[in-house]
């Protein structure tokens, strides 16, 4: 999961505590979604195992015909190399039905069943909106909507140059319409928070990358459109760009405007300034606006486990008890608005 700051993790494990608990109401409280949730769990307990013994009888077919090679075994009635090709058809022929399993549950199977069952009997949006109330609803933040657009299954593999070019900040913000979608209203300003479709490549023979880009989208009441197309990072852009009165902030940040561009001191006024310093550099990406103001970063990984998934997505991992469902399904919703709280306080004061 997204790694947050150590003042972070009691609240985080409350957080989830709550959740949790959500999640465990709306299972629990529906037959049908119970069943669901046994019925995935019995598909992936089944779906290990048939790897296992796949797995398991062509070891035991290589292993029997070496040892038959060297006298370890003796027998008369039946041949040593008719005992290791059974066991390596059946190992195969296992190996087989397991990849047909994975097939099916990746395009229709049990995930997709206890995914849709549960979204049309409590709702996603139903159980998003219960910790927003919870945990961010105020006089500022208001009207939650959780926009579901698609199921994000499994990260898409791409070559190592696509991946590069997919994980670079462009600025492109059109896509937000196309992915699942976390929408508020903050100071009567509408804002959107989308996870990207992961992404992933082979980087060398033994070295796989996954890469996920999320944005935070405000519209902004401060600037028009002639500000379209300010960016500010993480590298400079040379000493004719325009500086702050922080210094701290100069350090850290530098804005694609020079010093003579009236703009920069606009966007770059005293109260926004002062809001990034005090926030960890290190987890965002860009800062930008076009059409309104939004905040982008990437997120990447050698590791397929810690991959981060679209908004309110399908978990990828092996369950085998409806307490693992619970607890994976509160860690995604409690990750979300995580990421979307550190990406927005990026924006917040430019609204």
């Amino acid at each position: 999961m997204y790694k947050l700051i150590q003042d972070e993790i009691i609240d985080k494990d409350e957080k989830i505590a709550f959740a949790k608990n959500l999640f465990s109401e709306a299972i629990e409280n529906n037959k049908n979604i119970k069943q669901k949730a046994k019925s995935l769990m019995l598909f992936q307990l089944i779906f290990v195992l048939v790897i296992s013994f796949g797995i398991g009888s062509i070891s035991f077919a290589m292993m029997f015909y070496l040892c038959t090679m060297f006298d370890y075994f003796q027998l008369t009635t039946i041949k040593p190399i008719y005992i290791s090709l059974t066991f390596l058809i059946l190992g195969f022929a296992l190996l087989i039905v397991a990849l047909g399993m994975n097939f099916y549950n990746n395009d229709m199977g049990k995930e997709a069943n206890f995914f849709e069952a549960f979204d049309k009997t409590v709702g996603w949006e139903n159980v998003y909106k219960k910790y927003f109330d919870k945990y961010l609803a105020n006089k500022d933040f208001m009207d939650f909507t959780l926009n579901l657009v698609k199921d994000f299954k499994e990260p898409i593999s791409v070559s190592y140059s696509e991946y590069q070019r997919s994980i670079k900040f462009n600025s492109d913000i059109y896509y937000i319409d196309n992915v699942n979608s976390l929408n508020f209203i903050y100071k009567g300003s509408r804002v959107s928070f989308v996870i990207d479709t992961p992404v992933y490549a082979r980087k060398s023979k033994n070295s796989m990358v996954f890469g996920t880009k999320w944005l935070v989208f405000g519209e902004c009441k401060k600037f028009d459109n002639s500000y379209n197309g300010v960016v500010i990072s993480k590298h400079s852009i040379g000493s004719e760009s325009y500086k702050s009165e922080s210094v701290e902030f100069n350090e850290h940040f530098y804005i694609n405007l020079k010093s003579t561009d009236l703009r920069a001191p606009k966007f770059l006024n005293p109260k926004y300034v002062d809001s990034l310093i005090k926030l960890d550099y290190k987890k965002i990406g860009i800062i930008g606006y076009k059409n309104g103001i939004y905040a982008e970063n990437v997120y990447t990984t050698n590791n397929y486990a810690k991959c981060i998934m679209g908004v309110a997505s399908m978990f990828k991992k092996r369950v085998f008890s409806i307490k693992k469902i619970k607890l994976l399904l509160a860690q995604k919703l409690v990750e979300d608005f995580a990421i979307f709280l550190q990406s927005f306080n990026f924006i917040k004061e430019n609204l």
